[in-house]
């Protein structure tokens, strides 16, 4: 199979499955309307809190389930027509894709019901970009060790959270200086892809020793 198809058939099976897709919208929204409900006048550092936070359950629901059916259902079939390292890249593009979508549709969402100065713009685009790609990696590779089982629970800890929280830390920067109008935000972004390239490097090297064992 090739990438294209690959890419296919992950939409082909959220599209036959839209149960999670709905819920992740459901959650979406519904939390929005939760911090319009429950906040009065928002200071732009506590909006950009609550954005990162959300962006971040969001993609952990997200790629939750990427290797479900790949490595518990189908393992077998997909260990033969498939390699490791295409699946990943896969998964990988229409996991970013997703986050991408998702996090413009909570920006928007954000800038509609808690306005702020300085939401939008290519500079949030370029932001959103990055850091749904780390988050995307990420996931994927979380999602894989994930399926095994029980087994890799603490290997999951142990390599993702040293990754989520600099990678969320450094968007919140980058993110706060275009929030103020600061002047730094592109060298801010310089971490963010340091982050995502040292994790899709931690991932095209473990990924192979993982399939294996």
């Amino acid at each position: 199979m090739q990438f294209p198809q690959l890419i296919r058939k992950e939409i082909l099976a959220e599209w036959r499955n839209p149960s999670q897709l709905g819920g992740l919208l459901s959650f979406l929204a519904g939390v929005c309307f939760l911090c319009y409900f429950f906040s009065g006048d928002v200071h732009p550092a506590q909006w950009n809190l609550l954005f990162w936070i959300v962006y971040l359950f969001l993609s952990f629901f997200a790629s939750a389930r990427m290797y479900e059916e790949d490595n518990i259902r189908y393992r077998f079939y997909t260990s033969q027509l498939v390699r490791p390292l295409l699946l990943f890249a896969a998964k990988l593009g229409y996991l970013w894709g997703l986050l991408l979508l998702l996090s413009w549709v909570l920006l928007n969402l954000f800038s509609a019901l808690l306005p702020v100065p300085g939401t939008g713009g290519p500079g949030w685009l370029l932001l959103l970009v990055l850091v749904s790609a780390g988050f995307a990696c990420l996931g994927c590779f979380t999602s894989l060790l994930s399926s095994y089982g029980q087994s890799r629970q603490m290997l999951v800890i142990v390599i993702s959270l040293p990754l989520c929280f600099p990678l969320l830390g450094s968007a919140y920067a980058a993110s706060l200086e275009l929030l103020t109008g600061g002047e730094a935000w592109l060298a801010k972004l310089i971490p963010v892809l340091a982050i995502d390239l040292l994790t899709l490097a931690m991932a095209t090297i473990l990924l192979p020793l993982s399939w294996k064992g």
